[in-house]
């Protein structure tokens, strides 16, 4: 058996309030402060290549690699749906995009 070191008494608490923290930020900055939502407009290849390509690849990496021995015994559907959910949650478009154009700002008022 593996052994953990989370605390889950500190570990939830401390996730719900980061996203309270975050989803007020985007409220404030959305409909209070009247700040547009940042296009994602990179033009140069390289910035493109390192903000949709390499930051991606490697934030997929790292959670797969230290899930390896949970997923060791799993299944490959299991693997592949972990991996798509932490994928369209790196990039803005599939989940996040319409999340926060819906829910934290007036748009659909």
């Amino acid at each position: 058996m593996m052994a953990t070191w989370i605390s889950w008494p500190k570990l939830i608490p401390g996730i719900l309030l980061m996203g309270i923290l975050s989803l007020s930020v985007h409220v404030a900055m959305l409909e209070r402060l009247a700040v547009p939502y940042p296009g994602i407009a990179i033009h140069a290849p390289f910035f493109q290549f390192l903000s949709r390509g390499l930051l991606v690849v490697l934030g997929l990496i790292y959670p797969c690699d230290l899930a390896q021995p949970f997923f060791a015994r799993r299944s490959y559907t299991l693997r592949w749906a972990t991996i798509f959910v932490l994928s369209t949650t790196l990039t803005e478009g599939l989940i996040r995009l319409p999340f926060m154009g819906g829910w934290c700002s007036n748009s659909l008022l």
